[in-house]
């Protein structure tokens, strides 16, 4: 899987999702969380053949909603 480290300031929801991912939604306190993404068969196949790999983070505190996508190699 993939594991990334998230920062949060406030207490809400996070769904991680992307190419190769099985989109992923938690509800977190405010502070540093680690989360393990998993990877669909295609990402495995991807990681495995040094392929980089779509992030996007999509984080909701109260009302306000930000958004950040991201590329990872392995």
């Amino acid at each position: 899987g993939l594991t990334l480290e998230l920062r949060t300031s406030g207490r809400g929801a996070v769904e991680i999702s992307g190419s190769g991912l099985k989109s992923t939604r938690k509800t977190l306190s405010n502070g540093l969380h680690v989360i393990n993404v998993p990877l669909t068969s295609a990402g495995k196949a991807a990681a495995a053949n040094h392929h980089r790999l779509i992030v996007v983070v999509r984080l909701t505190i109260g009302s306000q909603t930000t958004s950040t996508k991201l590329s990872v190699k392995r």
